[in-house]
């Protein structure tokens, strides 16, 4: 089998994802021996690991498109003329409070990133290797 396999693609994302080999075995219509034998594979191992690092990347990207919906929320409420001071000191504070996060945000992006980086040079290299 290839890293190309339908099933394969399907149990690395499933697995990626955190679901039991028990589950992930039932929803790919193979046995579980057949995916702790993909498992002992590199090029599989690679894939699932591939379908990781993606699952993050996809998670903190939501985080960020999240977070920024929230900031023009509040940013949106200091402008509202209607709104009470009592609320625009709330969202005062809470927009300071971001800003700190959003510091740590851009380091965690940035680990990712470097992550994604080392894997693919790792499966650059495994390939010479194996060739």
């Amino acid at each position: 089998m290839t890293s190309n396999n339908p099933k394969w693609t399907k149990a690395a994302g499933l697995l990626a994802q955190g679901f039991p080999k028990a589950e992930v075995a039932r929803r790919v219509i193979v046995s579980r021996n057949t995916i702790n034998n993909w498992l002992a594979k590199p090029e599989f191992v690679a894939l699932v690991d591939k379908a990781i690092s993606d699952h993050v990347i996809q998670f903190t990207e939501r985080a960020i498109r999240d977070r920024d919906l929230a900031q023009q929320t509040l940013v949106d409420v200091l402008e509202d003329p209607e709104a009470t001071n009592s609320d625009k000191i709330r969202a005062a504070t809470v927009l300071q409070n971001q800003g700190n996060k959003s510091t740590e945000m851009r380091a965690l992006i940035n680990r990712v990133n470097k992550l994604e980086e080392d894997r693919d040079a790792w499966t650059k290299l495994q390939e010479k290797l194996s060739d």
